[in-house]
């Protein structure tokens, strides 16, 4: 699916940067992906900063929260996709009342399994289901469809992934460009990034082009009318279409991602940090961090002032408790 997150005012910015304006071969393209690729994730898990007393910050949407609800008789839970761990608790919902669950390690569920009780579920465990995904087992196994509540820890994307690949033929019709194989473009999308190599471009240089029309399941129209000076009708290319990353932080930091791309390039082109680092790491990751602190306020869910779970949320607690033994 396209990404309509800026990824393509990155991409640009980084080629200017470099100097890679036209991409002649895979060296180039591997090394403009390597660079964007760097910038994210230095972005998502950025240095320490006085901002942040010294530690490095930990973005809210890397640990977003979610509500479900545990089905009655069903002792496994399915994380949200795209999971790579959870909170240290999870607080469970009994008539309006919120307490927590302890994650426990699965040898303790284990054994605590061995009594197969029905009830509130007072533990649960995380591990993986046989698809590699990941799932809390509770114990007991619940009684009821009770509400629960928690944070996980997301595991982001950052790198093109190849969704379609193949040889085509070129159709030109005036000054469209279209490429056709059979039944092979049913995921693409308009504004899909596509990759054209092949014997029939001009000293097997690399087209970088955009789907920007689809005719059918069996071909696309790619930008460019220029190309029909590297094309011809007939002409036979492998082509790879890309799924673009999406880029989590939303608009509200897209220049800090931006800032972070060029950091990420100027390091690597001159081999020492400059002045886009400064600018990432002193004007636009502060900016950034203060952001994300100010819409990441503690979170009340009770109204009863004796209860512990007003404190539930406050800050990041649920991440760093450890598991029972």
């Amino acid at each position: 699916m396209a990404n309509d997150f800026y990824w393509d005012e990155l991409w640009y910015e980084v080629q200017e940067l470099t100097g890679y304006l036209n991409i002649q071969d895979l060296h180039e393209w591997n090394r403009l992906e390597t660079i964007i690729d760097g910038g994210i994730r230095n972005f998502y898990y950025p240095p320490p900063s006085s901002h942040s007393y010294g530690h490095a910050h930990i973005w809210s949407f890397l640990w977003p929260e979610t509500a479900d609800n545990l089905t009655i008789g069903e002792e496994n839970f399915s994380l949200p996709e795209g999971s790579s761990s959870i909170g240290g608790q999870i607080m469970i919902s009994d008539s309006g009342s919120y307490s927590p669950v302890r994650m426990v390690t699965q040898s303790r569920y284990r054994s605590l399994k061995v009594r197969d009780n029905d009830g509130k579920p007072m533990y649960f465990c995380v591990e993986a289901d046989d698809q590699g995904d990941l799932q809390a087992k509770f114990y007991p196994t619940p009684d009821d469809t009770y509400e629960i509540l928690f944070r996980y820890e997301r595991a982001p994307r950052t790198k093109l992934t190849v969704e379609q690949e193949g040889t085509a033929t070129v159709n030109v019709t005036g000054t469209e460009i279209a490429i056709e194989d059979t039944g092979a473009f049913t995921d693409t999308e308009v504004g899909d990034r596509a990759r054209l190599t092949g014997n029939d471009i001009e000293s097997g240089n690399v087209l970088l082009v955009k789907v920007t029309e689809l005719k059918s399941d069996n071909e696309v129209v790619i930008e460019q009318e220029d190309l029909s000076d590297e094309l011809s009708d007939g002409d036979s290319v492998e082509y790879k279409v890309y799924n673009e990353p999406e880029i989590l932080g939303g608009s509200q930091h897209s220049e800090t991602i931006r800032a972070s791309c060029l950091a990420f390039a100027e390091k690597l082109v001159d081999e020492v940090p400059g002045q886009h680092w400064r600018w990432f790491a002193e004007i636009e990751l502060p900016k950034s961090i203060n952001r994300d602190k100010s819409l990441n306020k503690p979170r009340i869910i009770s109204d009863d002032p004796t209860s512990k779970a007003r404190e539930y949320y406050s800050d990041w607690d649920l991440r760093w408790q450890e598991t029972d033994l």
